[in-house]
């Protein structure tokens, strides 16, 4: 369970990263054009943007309900230790 959590942890974090990128180079893409060295324009900004809403959503709510469905084990180890 462990290791599905900090996939799902790290994938969460990587589309975050990706989806304030595509937003910003949205509505600020003539900063976003050159720094990302013509890799995301406006329109394509746009397009991953637009398509990160689901499989967004899906893993924020695998991410929640895993954090209250399965506890951490550091929390099961203080548990045992007492």
């Amino acid at each position: 369970m462990h290791v599905i959590k900090r996939i799902i942890s790290w994938s969460l974090l990587v589309m975050t990263g990706l989806y304030v990128v595509t937003g910003f180079g949205i509505t600020a893409f003539r900063t976003v054009t050159p720094a990302t060295f013509g890799l995301f324009n406006k329109v394509l900004s746009f397009r991953i943007h637009d398509a990160l809403w689901a499989p967004f959503l899906i893993l924020l709510g695998l991410h929640l309900v895993l954090r209250f469905v399965a506890p951490s084990d550091r929390k099961q180890n203080e548990k045992t230790a007492h």
